[in-house]
């Protein structure tokens, strides 16, 4: 508090900002800047992309955005650090001393998080033809997605943020006709091009969002599920057969956030011009 006596957040859920004020801290509660983000110069690129990856232009698009969910926290180890060093291998090393969190149980966490995506997708695409798009939405994201690509029974088409930058990753998240995604900024980036999506939540960012857009209940899913295959099953079947209800929802959190948004430059404005005690 010492230290932080004069900065104000603009937070982005009401849980981080209860959070905020319970350690004494000033702010009001704002919305993710990504809701504004911009990709309409890259739309007609996007498409291209889609084709020349193997896409015929006209199946629906099915999206995937998956993580590891079950190797965090990262966790500082000068003893991971040394064997690492000496053994040269850094599979487990996030950056400098810090080391993701592994084990033989939550490899096999991993395994089934995995599985159940690939059996869900599988049975969706033999009731539904289309074309399957896989993205990995950070640098972290590169094993999960060469993984699920190979439990897959039919054609991919894989996009990776270490090889597109976030204007290229937006767009072609715009062309999906929908979403499963465990990558919080890939839910909030497909919502510009009305995309109905699951949720497959690790924690509380894609759990706000989805209960934010009224779509907690058939929409929101959890990595940890027990019955996560059968589940997915039903939630993909849900947005497949509800687009308007699930379009409307995400027009009308669209409508919110831009608003907020533009509120948000607006407080800023003030309060770097004002008497900053008086706010």
């Amino acid at each position: 508090m010492r230290l932080c006596s004069d900065t104000y957040f603009i937070a982005r859920t009401q849980k981080s900002l209860d959070y905020i004020q319970r350690m004494g801290l000033a702010g009001h509660l704002g919305t993710d800047t990504a809701w504004k983000f911009d990709s309409t110069s890259y739309e007609k690129w996007a498409v291209t992309q889609l084709k020349q990856s193997g896409w015929d232009g006209v199946s629906p698009l099915l999206g995937i955005a998956p993580i590891n969910p079950f190797w965090w926290p990262v966790k500082p180890s000068l003893v991971k650090w040394l064997r690492a060093n000496f053994s040269g291998d850094h599979s487990l090393q996030f950056q400098l001393w810090y080391f993701f969190s592994w084990s033989t149980q939550r490899k096999q966490q991993f395994d089934d998080y995995l599985e159940a995506l690939a059996l869900s997708v599988n049975e969706f695409t033999a009731k539904h033809p289309c074309h399957v798009v896989i993205l990995g939405m950070e640098q972290l994201d590169t094993d999960a997605v060469s993984r699920l690509t190979s439990k897959l029974n039919v054609p991919v088409s894989s996009f990776l943020s270490s090889d597109y930058d976030g204007y290229q990753m937006a767009a072609l998240l715009r062309q999906l006709s929908w979403l499963i995604t465990s990558r919080y900024h890939a839910e909030v980036l497909s919502t510009a091009g009305n995309v109905p999506s699951v949720a497959i939540s690790m924690d509380e960012r894609l759990d706000n969002i989805m209960q934010e857009m009224d779509m907690g209940r058939f929409q929101l899913l959890h990595a940890d599920d027990a019955d996560l295959p059968a589940k997915l099953a039903d939630s993909l079947e849900y947005i497949q057969s509800h687009p308007e209800q699930i379009k409307e929802n995400i027009g009308n959190q669209l409508e919110r956030c831009q608003n907020t948004f533009e509120e948000m430059g607006d407080f800023l404005i003030q309060w770097l011009l004002s008497d900053r005690d008086a706010v």
